[in-house]
C-alpha cells in the first residue's frame, strides 16, 4: 500500500507537485489521466462543478478493481468536492494486522494520539479549526514538524466504517476550509460509498487472491454486474432502482421488474414506474399476504402461489396479463434480513424462469444489496429532512387562518391531501353537546352553495364516529370490506372509495375532531408512512382548530362586552334634551349663594337638596370651584357628563346610589371651600379629584369584592388578578364615559396634563377601597408626625387617598336623622348579600346576616376603628377639617346610647332602624366635656369592619 499525500496545483509550473510521501503504483493510463484532470479543475471549486466530480468520483468507486485505485479516487474526489484543499490523508484497514496504516510505501500507522485519536473515538467525522505543532499527525502532512494551516483551512478528520462489523476500514484527514451544507452532503454521500466499494474489494480479495489478476479473466455476465455497480451513483433512490430493474429485466429477459421493499408496519410497497403510465404505489400487508412466504421462509415464489385478488392488483398495476413469475427474497449483507422482494414478470421466450435467472438475479444483489440500502438510507433522511420543512410550512400556514374558522378547514383539507397524496378529504368536527359529527367542509370546498348546509352524524356511527369514539386512527385497505363503510354514497355520487385513512384530531385528551382520507393517488392503499404524517399533522390541526375556537370565544365574548357597554351608555346616554338644554343654557351661580349653608360642614344634602336638583347643584359646584373658566370646559359636555354619571348609577341599589355619590362630592367641595387645598394639592389634583368622588361608586352592585370573587362573577374574572374588583369595575366604567361623544371633560387638557389626570382618576377611585386604605394607613401616621412636605409626589398621593376614604365615610359626619337613614340603606345592601350568600350555601359574615348583626356595636368598632382615625388624621393634615372629626365622636356617643339602651335585642324591624324613639341628645346635653379621641387599636376587634376589600363602607 501507498501514502498518496498531494499539494495544491501551483499556477506557475501547471503540474501536480509531489510531496515527500507520494508513491504511486503503477495504473492504467487511462485512469491516471483522469485523476489528473481531476487535480487540475480542482482549484475552480463550485457547487455544480463539486456535484459532477462527486457523481464521477462515485463511479470510479464503482469501477476500482484494486485498493490502489480506491484510495487515488477518495483523494481526487475530496479535491474536486471540497474548497481549497491543501493536503489529504488516506490510512486504510490492515487486514493482517487489524491496524489502520498510512497508504503509501511506508506504512505510517494512525497516529494513536492527538486530533485523530478523537475522531476515531467518536466515529463520525469532526473539524479541527486548529492543529498543534506537537501532535504526531503534523510530520505526516508536512516534512517539518512546523506545520501551518493556509488561511481559512481547517483540519477534517474522517473515518469512515464497515456497515456489516461497524468498524473504521478508512481514515480520511483532509486540510480545507470550512465544510459547507452542500460540502457536508456531499462527503456524507461520499464516505457511504467508499465503505461499500472498500467491503467489496475486501470480498473480492478473500475470494480471489490478486483481484487486478483475477478481473481481467472475469466473465462476461460478472463485468456487467461490474459496469452496473459504476452506475449506481445517483442520490435519487427511484433512478437507482429503474437502473438496477432495467438491468435484470435485460439479463433475465422478462417483460415487467418490480422491487418490493419491507415495510416497518409490516408490510411491502413499491412505487412502480412504466413508460407512458403514471407512477403507482402497490402495497400488501405481509401477514395477509403469498408475498409473506418468500420473507418468512427465504425462498422463491412464483405465480401459482399468490392469490387472485394479488395477482388482479398487479395485473391493473402493469397493465398486461400475467403468465409466469419469479419472486426472490433481498438479504441485508449485515444482518441477513430480508429487506426487499424482487418479482420479475413474464418471460419473453414464452417459457417459465428457472434456476439461471434465480442465480442471475442473486448474483446482482449479491454485489448492489449495499449500494441500494445505503441509498435508500439516505433518501429516507432526506424525506424525512423533507416532511419535517413541510410540516413546519403546514404550522405556518395553519396558524395565519385562526381568524376564519372556514378558511382554516378549508386549508386543513388542502394540506391533509397534499401530504397524504389523498383524492378526496373530509373533516368532522366533535359537537360534545348533541353528541354529533358536524361537517361543513368536503373536499376543500363548503356544503352546497346557497343556503349554508352542514352534514350531522351520530358520534358513535360510521368509519368517522369510531375514530372519535376510540382515538385511534384507522387505516383500511379495502373499504367495501369494511363493515362500517357506507357503501350508499358511492351509489349517488358515483365516486369509488378504494381506501380510508381516518384520523382523530385530539386536543389534549379530547378527540374535537375527525379527517378522512379517500383513496391513495397513485396507489392502492395509504402506507405506513402516511400514517405518520397523519399523525404528526393531527397535532398541528390539534392546536389550529383549538386555537381558532378559542379565538371566536374570544372575538364573542369581546363583542357581547361591547354591545352590552354600548346598550349600558346608549341608556346613560339617552337623556332628555330638554332637562340637558335647560341646565346648558341657566346662569351659573355659586351654589352656596343658592342653597344657603351648602358650604358648611354640618349641611345636609340627604335632608335639605331635592334629588332633582343634584345635578344642577354639582354644575354650580364646577363654577363655585372655578374649574370651568380654569380647565375650558364646555358647557354641553359638562351637562352630558353629569347626567351620564348620575344615571350610570342603579337606583335598586339601596346605598352606592347617585345619593352617596352626590354626598362624597358634595364633601370634596367642602374641603376645597374650607381648607385651603391649593396649599397642599395642585389645581389638576383638585379638579381630577372632585370628579373621581362623582365617580367612585358608578354601576355598584350593592356587593362587596369578596362576594364578587366567591361567586365567580364576570367583574371579578376580569379584575381579581389585580385586586379591589369593583374599585377597577368604577374606574373603567369611568374611563368608558369620559370616552364616549361629548362627554370628555378632559378635553381640554394638554396631552401631559391628560395622561397626569388619567394617572390621579386611577389613584383616587382605587383608593375607595378600604383594603387600600389600612396598607397606607401606617404611612400615613408617618408622614402625620413628620411633616407633609408639598414637594414629595408621594406625600401628595397619600393625601388624595386619605381624602377620597374621607368623602367616602363623610355620611358619619352628619346629624343623627341623616346617620339613621344612611344607616338603614346600608345594612338593607348588606343583608341583601348576606341572603345571597346563603342561598348560594355560604354562611355570611355577621355583619350581612340580618339574623345577627348586632348594628350599634358594629356601628362603634366602624367609628373606633376607621372614621375616627380617618378624620383625626385628615384634621391634621388640614386643620380646617376638624369639624368633622368632632361630629363623629358624637356619634359614637349616640351609637353608645343605643347600644346601652337595646341591650342584646336587635334593632333592625324588617327594613327599619327601631331606634328614633330612643333619645340620644338629653344625656349628650350633660355630658358637655367633649370626650378624648379614641385610642387606636393596632388591630380591629372582632366586631370591627376588617381591612380586607371585603369592606367598602
Amino acid at each position: 500500500m501507498t501514502v498518496t499525500v498531494t499539494s495544491p496545483i501551483s499556477p506557475n509550473v501547471g503540474k501536480c507537485q509531489m510531496k515527500k510521501f507520494k508513491f504511486f503504483r503503477p495504473i492504467s493510463a487511462a485512469i491516471r489521466d483522469k485523476r489528473l484532470r481531476l487535480e487540475r479543475t480542482s482549484s475552480g471549486h463550485n457547487p455544480e462543478q463539486a456535484k459532477k466530480g462527486l457523481e464521477e468520483g462515485i463511479l470510479r468507486l464503482s469501477e476500482a478493481i484494486s485498493f490502489d485505485q480506491l484510495y487515488d479516487t477518495i483523494t481526487d474526489t475530496l479535491r474536486l468536492i471540497l474548497d481549497n484543499v491543501s493536503e489529504v490523508l488516506v490510512f486504510s484497514l490492515d487486514q493482517n494486522t487489524g491496524n489502520l496504516v498510512s497508504t503509501g510505501s511506508v506504512n505510517q500507522p494512525l497516529p494513536s494520539h492527538g486530533i485523530c485519536k478523537t475522531a476515531r473515538d467518536l466515529g463520525t467525522r469532526k473539524v479541527f479549526k486548529t492543529l498543534d505543532a506537537s501532535d504526531p499527525l503534523c510530520p505526516l502532512l508536512s516534512l517539518t514538524n512546523h506545520f501551518i494551516l493556509p488561511d481559512g483551512n481547517k483540519i477534517v478528520c474522517a473515518p469512515v466504517q464497515d456497515r456489516h462489523t461497524k468498524k473504521t476500514v478508512i481514515f480520511i484527514v483532509v486540510a480545507c476550509n470550512e465544510l459547507t451544507n452542500d460540502s457536508k452532503e456531499n462527503i456524507d454521500y461520499l464516505e457511504r460509498h467508499i465503505a461499500a466499494a472498500w467491503f467489496r474489494l475486501s470480498q473480492l480479495e478473500t475470494t480471489s487472491p490478486g483481484s487486478v489478476a483475477v478481473a481481467s479473466e472475469l466473465d462476461a455476465e460478472s463485468r456487467k454486474i461490474l459496469k452496473l455497480c459504476g452506475e449506481l451513483y445517483d442520490r435519487d433512490g427511484e433512478r437507482l432502482q429503474q437502473k438496477l430493474l432495467h438491468f435484470l429485466q435485460e439479463q433475465l429477459d422478462c417483460q415487467f421488474c418490480i422491487l418490493f421493499f419491507v415495510g416497518e408496519d409490516n408490510s411491502i410497497f413499491s412505487h412502480v414506474t412504466l413508460p407512458n403510465r403514471p407512477k403507482v404505489e402497490l402495497y400488501f400487508p405481509i401477514s395477509t399476504n403469498s408475498f409473506g412466504t418468500a420473507i418468512h421462509k427465504k425462498c422463491p415464489v412464483v405465480l401459482s402461489d399468490i392469490t387472485d385478488y394479488e395477482r388482479e392488483q398487479l395485473k391493473a398495476c402493469l397493465g398486461a396479463e400475467l403468465s409466469n413469475m419469479l419472486c426472490i427474497p433481498v438479504e441485508s449483507r449485515s444482518d441477513q434480513n430480508i429487506i426487499a422482494l424482487f418479482c420479475a414478470f413474464n418471460k419473453r421466450n414464452g417459457q417459465g424462469f428457472d434456476a439461471t435467472d434465480e442465480l442471475k438475479a442473486n448474483n446482482t444483489f449479491r454485489y448492489t444489496t449495499t449500494v441500494l440500502t445505503s441509498t435508500i438510507a439516505y433518501q429516507k433522511e432526506r424525506r424525512l429532512k423533507s416532511q419535517t420543512e413541510t410540516m413546519l410550512n403546514v404550522a405556518k400556514n395553519l396558524f395565519s387562518r385562526l381568524e376564519d374558522m372556514t378558511q382554516l378547514l378549508k386549508l386543513v383539507m388542502q394540506e391533509a391531501r397534499n401530504l397524504c397524496n389523498a383524492e378526496r378529504c373530509s373533516l368532522f368536527l366533535v359537537n360534545e353537546t348533541r353528541q354529533q359529527l358536524v361537517a361543513k367542509v368536503f373536499d376543500g370546498g363548503e356544503c352546497d352553495t346557497g343556503a349554508q348546509q352542514e352534514i350531522r352524524i351520530p358520534i358513535d356511527k360510521g368509519i368517522a364516529g369510531l375514530v372519535a369514539t376510540t382515538g385511534e386512527i384507522l387505516n383500511i385497505k379495502d373499504a367495501y370490506q369494511h363493515p362500517l363503510f357506507f357503501t350508499g354514497v358511492d351509489l349517488k355520487t358515483g365516486f369509488r372509495t378504494r381506501a380510508i385513512l381516518c384520523f382523530p384530531i385530539i386536543d389534549g385528551e379530547q378527540v374535537i375532531g375527525v379527517a378522512e382520507l379517500c383513496n391513495k393517488v397513485a396507489g392502492n392503499c395509504f402506507t405506513a408512512e402516511d400514517v405518520e404524517v397523519a399523525k404528526a399533522f393531527s397535532i398541528y390541526c390539534a392546536i389550529a382548530i383549538a386555537h381558532s375556537l378559542l379565538y371566536m370565544k374570544v372575538q364573542q365574548a369581546q363583542k357581547k362586552i361591547l354591545l352590552t357597554n354600548e346598550m349600558m351608555l346608549y341608556h346613560m346616554k339617552n337623556l332628555p334634551q330638554d332637562e340637558v338644554r335647560a341646565l346648558e343654557t341657566e346662569e351659573r351661580v355659586a351654589a352656596s349663594e343658592r342653597w344657603k349653608g351648602l358650604d358648611q360642614f354640618n349641611f345636609n344634602v340627604r335632608l335639605a337638596v331635592p334629588y332633582g336638583d343634584t345635578v344642577r347643584i354639582v354644575l354650580n359646584m364646577f363654577h363655585e370651584l372655578g374649574f370651568i373658566q380654569q380647565w375650558n370646559l364646555d358647557m354641553n359636555t359638562l351637562v352630558q357628563f353629569s347626567l351620564t354619571v348620575k344615571q350610570g348609577y342603579r337606583d335598586t341599589v339601596p346605598y352606592h346610589n347617585w345619593w352617596h355619590a352626590f354626598s362624597v362630592g358634595h364633601f370634596f367641595y367642602l374641603l376645597a371651600r374650607n381648607c385651603t387645598l391649593n396649599d397642599s394639592l395642585s389645581e389638576l389634583e383638585i379638579f381630577v379629584t372632585f370628579i373621581a368622588c362623582l365617580c367612585h361608586d358608578i354601576d355598584h352592585r350593592g356587593t362587596n369584592n369578596a362576594f364578587e370573587i366567591n361567586s365567580n362573577s364576570t367583574l371579578a374574572s376580569l379584575y381579581s388578578s389585580q385586586g379591589s374588583v369593583m374599585e377597577r369595575h368604577h374606574l373603567s366604567q369611568t374611563v368608558s364615559i369620559l370616552n364616549s361623544e361629548g362627554c370628555n371633560v378632559f378635553a381640554g387638557l394638554g396631552d401631559d396634563q391628560f395622561k397626569q389626570a388619567l394617572d390621579i382618576l386611577q389613584n383616587d377611585i382605587l383608593a375607595t377601597d378600604l383594603a387600600h386604605h389600612f396598607r397606607i394607613l401606617g404611612e400615613l401616621k408617618s408622614v402625620a408626625k413628620s411633616g407633609y412636605d408639598v414637594d414629595n409626589p408621594r406625600h401628595h398621593e397619600l393625601l388624595l387617598c386619605l381624602i377620597m376614604t374621607s368623602c367616602d365615610l363623610s355620611d358619619q359626619t352628619k346629624d343623627w336623622k341623616n346617620l339613621i337613614e344612611v344607616a338603614e340603606n346600608l345594612y338593607k345592601e348588606f343583608f341583601n348579600q348576606g341572603d345571597l350568600e346563603r342561598a348560594m350555601g355560604s354562611e355570611p359574615n355577621e355583619m350581612m346576616d340580618r339574623q345577627r348583626a348586632h348594628i350599634p356595636e358594629q356601628q362603634i368598632s366602624f367609628l373606633d376603628n376607621v372614621a375616627l382615625p380617618a378624620f383625626g388624621l385628615l384634621k391634621t393634615f388640614l386643620p380646617g377639617a376638624a369639624e368633622p372629626f368632632h361630629a363623629t365622636e358624637v356619634n359614637k356617643k349616640r351609637w353608645q346610647i343605643v347600644k346601652e339602651e337595646c341591650g342584646d335585642r336587635p334593632v333592625m324591624n324588617g327594613n327599619k332602624i327601631d331606634i328614633l324613639h330612643i333619645d340620644v341628645d338629653t344625656p349628650l346635653q350633660k355630658d358637655t366635656a367633649p370626650s378624648p379621641p379614641p385610642e387606636e387599636p393596632a388591630t380591629p376587634n372582632a366586631t370591627s369592619v376588617e381591612p380586607t376589600e371585603e369592606s367598602e363602607s
